[in-house]
């Protein structure tokens, strides 16, 4: 065997440490040749933070004062007790299989150390385990802690999932106000089934009933707290108390609608069709919205909000998204919580500051990205942000799984996060990629590092490789949330949630929003527009106030009586008609 084949036999037998070292040492320089990066340089501009002291130093890539200098963890000095995180305004894309110690080593730790600056943040929870690990720590910061439960609905704060789009309508802002109905629709309907024209009208339906609701209730100076989706649904049962268009049509309710003139567009396409039609549109609407009506509870935490959306990115906040992590029915709730919030943080910062930025930084933490159904304008979310002082972490387990979510805008997606966070994964596609990324070295361009060196991060000293803006790619070993609190820590338990002012007796009325725009006045001036008139078809009126005209009562009385005579007639002619059928013929009787 010749020198070069000795040397290079050795080099494969290298250690990972040594390997490591060699290639952090040297300076190679070559075309799409790689290297890992040196702990100094990719340590260099990230800020500090001190477990022990709790003292937390800026970096320089954290262009703002305090408390915009926090970030995600990005390497750990165990001597010196500190953790190095990325201040800047980049976003985090977190990948690990299910197992991996996600939350432990990345999510939890995150939380701390934002809590060091005071930077807002939301949190999705897919297990509670994040707000009871870090719920106590941070009201003791001086946090407002706001935690929605749908595991446990009668716990925690309530979110109306109306109240932002109704407070829009009523200042005026109609075009805004529908934005954020339409975002509501996208994400209660989605397109599942084959023949999407039913998820359409099911999705007009919804948007005309929203609208709908919002006019009635600022009309008639009705108590915020009407509005909600518990609301909605008896508005809907209310103008869809039949199935025939005909009855529907004269009914008060579609005349008071169909003044407006979008939530007319809305809803004609279901009111105006025939019976069978509106029958299939209803019960896709109904099938979708199954969710709202299933559980009590959490009809009830999505009827009233228990605390004011516009203070978040002006104080202290921290908000919870506790979902069950174990079945999906209720995911879509979450994400119309995030896609509002966001744009109600972006109206916001056009709104109250001055530079168009929050002074605080607010942190989307969204554990289980892909679990989430898909929110529309995400790749769009992400690039917008950063400007306005908003950063994302996504957590992942996978690339496939946010492909199947967002198609062709999974890419756009990844490529917007500056930082990757690796800790194992067996997807065979991304594993290819990371590797590609982290390039290639020797005569032979054999990859730096490995798909096999991927598939075999030390999970228990949290090691996780790192693609962090412009530096090489870098092995960085976390700690776990134990090395923060000591495994020391409060669980801070969920209140009972009060109940809404809003009294049970309205929702037992059986046309309450019919009988709210036609009310019946004591002077008898102006007749009830619940009692609609007909021409007169079955002969003159008695109606001196109306001649001609018919009241709907007496209307379906009298046709009422008519056909009762047809059938009797009816009847009478069939039985004569067998009598005469059944008498012996006069030649039968001779015989």
């Amino acid at each position: 065997m010749d020198y070069y084949s000795l040397e290079k036999e050795k080099t494969d037998r290298r250690s990972t440490q040594t390997y490591y070292d060699a290639y952090t040492s040297n300076g190679s320089k070559g075309e799409n040749k790689g290297k890992l990066e040196r702990t100094d340089v990719f340590r260099n501009g990230f800020s500090r933070y001190n477990i022990q002291t709790e003292e937390l130093i800026p970096g320089t890539l954290s262009k703002w004062t305090a408390p915009n200098c926090s970030g995600f963890p990005m390497d750990y000095d165990k001597n010196a007790g500190c953790v190095y995180m990325d201040g800047s305004d980049s976003h985090c894309l977190l990948i690990g299989a299910t197992g991996s110690k996600k939350s432990r080593l990345v999510v939890m730790p995150t939380v701390r150390l934002l809590a060091a600056s005071g930077e807002a943040m939301i949190v999705c929870d897919p297990k509670g385990e994040i707000y009871r690990r870090t719920g106590d720590f941070l009201e003791k910061r001086g946090y407002d802690i706001r935690a929605i439960d749908l595991r446990d609905p009668e716990r925690g704060d309530g979110w109306n999932i109306l109240s932002v789009p109704y407070s829009l309508y009523c200042d005026g802002d109609i075009d805004k106000a529908c934005e954020f109905i339409n975002d509501i629709t996208a994400n209660l309907i989605p397109i599942t089934s084959n023949d999407p024209f039913w998820d359409y009208s099911a999705r007009d339906m919804l948007f005309g009933l929203t609208l709908l609701l919002f006019r009635i209730c600022r009309e008639t100076k009705q108590p915020k707290d009407m509005v909600n989706m518990r609301s909605l649904l008896k508005l809907k049962g209310e103008l869809f108390s039949s199935t025939s268009s005909s009855h529907i049509s004269i009914s008060s309710l579609w005349k008071y609608a169909k003044e407006d003139e979008l939530t007319r567009a809305r809803l004609q396409g279901t009111v105006v069709c025939p019976s069978q039609t509106m029958s299939c549109i209803i019960s896709t609407f109904d099938q979708h919205m199954a969710s709202f009506s299933l559980q009590p509870q959490m009809v009830r935490l999505l009827s009233h909000s228990s605390f004011d959306l516009n203070d978040i990115g002006f104080e202290k906040t921290a908000v919870f998204l506790i979902m069950p992590d174990e079945k999906t029915v209720y995911h879509q709730i979450i994400a119309i919580f995030i896609k509002q919030m966001y744009e109600l943080l972006i109206d916001n910062a056009y709104k109250k500051t001055r530079e168009y930025r929050f002074p605080t930084r607010i942190n989307f933490l969204l554990d289980e990205f892909t679990s989430l159904p898909q929110m529309t304008d995400m790749p769009q979310m992400i690039t917008a942000s950063r400007s306005r002082n908003i950063r994302f972490m996504l957590v992942i387990q996978s690339k496939y799984q946010l492909k199947q979510r967002y198609k062709e805008e999974a890419e756009t997606i990844m490529s917007n996060c500056s930082n990757w966070l690796f800790l194992t994964s067996r997807e065979t596609e991304l594993l290819r990629e990371i590797s590609e990324l982290s390039g290639v070295t020797g005569s032979n361009r054999e990859p730096l590092i490995s798909v096999s060196r991927l598939q075999h991060l030390d999970k228990e000293t949290g090691e996780c490789l790192i693609f962090s803006g412009r530096k090489n790619p870098y092995f960085s070993h976390l700690p776990d949330i134990e090395e923060y609190d000591g495994n020391q820590y409060v669980v801070r338990p969920l209140p009972l949630r009060e109940l809404p002012t809003i009294s049970e007796e309205i929702f037992a009325k059986e046309f309450f929003f019919q009988e709210l725009i036609s009310p019946e006045q004591d002077d008898g001036s102006n007749e009830t527009l619940s009692q609609p008139t007909f021409p007169e078809l079955l002969g003159p009126s008695k109606d001196e106030k109306w001649p001609g005209r018919l009241s709907l009562d007496d209307y379906i009385a009298k046709l009422d009586k008519k056909i009762a005579e047809l059938e009797a007639e009816e009847a009478a002619a069939k039985k004569e008609e067998n009598r005469a059928g059944t008498m012996p013929s006069e030649e039968g009787s001779k015989a």
